[in-house]
């Protein structure tokens, strides 16, 4: 896995504190930044997004969670990731710097060589990032930095969806208090059209069974029609 950093052009603010925030002084420009993890594959298994300029690519990804996932794969698989200078590899074993400041005054052949594939390796950083912004060319153009008062999500989509699930709730009680009582009809019909069929000595058929048996069938019939319905 390859790791590195996405700085995304922003408009400057006018408030000298948010300016502060996404002005980068090493690139003398503002940005939102973000940290993206790739395969040997070019797919994003992790990511951080939509951090202050200011902010350093390591300590993005410590923040955004990129270096716990890290983690976990590195203690389940052992696999590492390759970064560049700009992330610190401090105590964390899972990476390896793709960087020549690490190395001893007279490095080794073995050394060099391993410096020459970790550099080829993270260079696969460099075309995912190449191909994710040819895909969205839009990205590379300056974002506008606009604040808005109100939380958009709140006062616009969740009333309406809270709206929907009382009615929803509502709807559904319904359904099953109209499936209960017809059950409740039909199987109380087929209670009755049985006892009447089973004890033809208590009452007469012709006399008291058969005026019961036409209204019983058509209390079953349309109790099951409205099942289907």
């Amino acid at each position: 896995m390859t790791t590195d950093g996405l700085k995304l052009n922003l408009q400057q603010a006018h408030d000298p504190v948010l300016q502060n925030a996404f002005y980068n002084g090493w690139t003398h420009g503002h940005y939102v930044s973000n940290v993206l993890v790739f395969t040997p594959y070019g797919v994003i298994t992790a990511c951080a997004l939509n951090a202050p300029g200011a902010m350093h690519d390591s300590l993005i990804a410590e923040w955004g969670g990129v270096y716990e996932k890290l983690e976990h794969v590195y203690e389940t698989t052992g696999a590492r990731c390759v970064v560049d200078s700009a992330f610190s590899k401090g105590d964390y074993p899972f990476l390896i710097k793709s960087a020549r400041d690490h190395l001893a005054n007279n490095p080794s052949s073995s050394e060099l060589r391993r410096l020459q594939q970790v550099t080829s390796v993270r260079q696969s950083a460099e075309w995912g990032m190449r191909a994710f912004q040819s895909s969205f060319p839009r990205i590379k153009d300056q974002i506008r930095f606009e604040q808005h008062g109100i939380n958009q999500i709140l006062s616009t989509f969740t009333p309406h969806l809270i709206l929907d699930a009382n009615q929803q709730e509502a709807d559904q009680f319904l359904v099953a208090t109209s499936i209960f009582f017809s059950l409740f009809s039909t199987v109380s019909a087929l209670c009755l059209s049985i006892f009447f069929a089973t004890c033809p000595f208590l009452f007469a058929p012709s006399t008291f069974f058969f005026p019961f048996l036409f209204p019983t069938l058509l209390l079953i019939f349309s109790s099951l029609s409205f099942l289907f319905e």
